[in-house]
This record gives structure tokens, C-alpha cells and sequence, in this order.
């Protein structure tokens, strides 16, 4: 997926690049899913760090969930991300929890 730099723009503005961003990767998103998601992402900086990109995709599975038939594929993503290192202990735990959930260790979707 791109994570193009969006931290200067005005929130719609952001929104509106963001929803193009994933749907443009996942477009069996819908619209109003992606957009969703796009307003609660973080906004990015001119260097896309790990945490950036894991953000981005905790908040398209939160959305979708786990049902959605482009879950996986957005799993998969986040956990290669996961798999290069991510300094910020958050998003270790988070992508951790989500990995558990993934494996039926957790009921619910984990929460930031």
C-alpha cells in the first residue's frame, strides 16, 4: 500500500487521500469501510515508519473484521511489517494480541 505524506493536509483532505490508498490495495473495501478507517489512521510524516503502517492497518481489520474477505490480506501485510521490527512496545503488543486473536487464543479484537 502506499503511505503517501498526508501529515500537512487538512483532515478531509487526508481522509480522502488515505481512502484512495486503500482502496486502491484492497478493493474489496468498500468505500465507506476504507474511509472509516482513513479518518482514525495516524497521519504521515515525510519518513513512513513501521508503527505508521501497522497504525493504518489495525484500523482497516478493526473496521472490516475478521469476517471481510480482504482480512487476511491485510493481516498478512501487518504481520510482515511485524516481522521487520517494530521498535514501539505498543504496536509489539498490539500486533501480538492480534496474532492471538487470529489463532483463537482471544475472543475479541484486540484495542489499542
Amino acid at each position: 500500500m502506499k503511505f503517501e505524506y498526508n501529515k500537512d493536509l487538512l483532515f478531509e483532505e487526508r481522509v480522502r487521500l488515505v481512502t484512495k490508498e486503500i482502496l486502491s490495495e484492497y478493493p474489496l473495501i468498500s468505500a465507506q469501510s476504507a474511509k472509516e478507517a482513513a479518518s482514525l489512521a495516524t497521519p504521515i510524516d515525510d519518513k513512513v515508519l513501521p508503527e505508521d503502517k501497522l497504525d493504518r492497518y489495525y484500523f482497516i481489520m478493526k473496521i472490516i473484521g475478521n469476517k471481510h474477505d480482504e482480512f487476511s490480506h491485510v493481516f498478512n501485510d501487518a504481520f510482515e511489517v511485524y516481522q521487520n521490527g517494530i521498535r514501539d512496545d505498543k504496536y509489539n503488543t498490539l500486533m501480538e494480541n492480534i496474532i492471538k486473536y487470529m489463532k483463537g487464543e482471544m475472543e475479541v479484537f484486540p484495542e489499542i
